[in-house]
């Protein structure tokens, strides 16, 4: 799926206080819109509350989200939630990341959320580079869509290490036969 127009790259970073066990940002929400022959609204639709949720397979609005900006319902979907399977009401939003980071047409389902009206899946998580850190105690969570590169810490970590030497993260194997697989 693609959520820019090709060639488009776009970029956001949240950071937190200290460290954080859930990823919140503030994201608005509005009806969709064409990249090719329209601009963003100045003012992008509704304000909310977002969580990142790596374990979340698509992204979700809460009904009051749909409720509020009189989407129009594309379709229906059986979801698969905690509470077990439902059917869920489908919508296409522009979805507006930190930064104005821009996703013109994304297909969401909607479903309860606690603690956020939005919950930002896979599908959107999975279209680019993702990536948090806890440095010096606080929490940043950056994005980038969509993917231009490989982030491994392993590579990073070990560069220049030879590849018949013991592996430096000390399981007693060569590097080439551990950690550089």
């Amino acid at each position: 799926m693609e959520l820019l127009p090709s060639g488009k790259v776009a970029a956001c970073t949240a950071k937190h206080e200290g460290r954080v066990a859930v990823l919140r940002t503030n994201v608005n929400i509005a009806p969709p819109f064409d990249y090719e022959t329209e601009t963003p609204p100045e003012v992008p639709g509704d304000y909310c509350v977002a969580i990142w949720d790596t374990g979340a397979t698509n992204t979700v609005i809460a009904a009051t989200v749909a409720e509020r900006l009189s989407l129009p319902q594309i379709g229906l979907i059986k979801c698969q939630t905690v509470n077990g399977e439902r059917d869920s009401a489908v919508y296409l939003v522009s979805l507006f990341l930190p930064n104005r980071l821009c996703l013109p047409a994304v297909r969401v389902c909607e479903g309860d959320i606690f603690g956020a009206d939005v919950l930002i899946g896979m599908d959107v998580i999975g279209s680019g580079d993702f990536a948090v850190t806890h440095y010096e105690g606080n929490t940043v969570m950056s994005f980038r869509i969509p993917s231009k590169k490989c982030i491994d810490f392993v590579v990073e970590e070990y560069a220049g290490t030879p590849r018949n030497d013991p592996c430096p993260c000390g399981s007693g194997k060569k590097y080439k036969q551990c950690c550089l697989q």
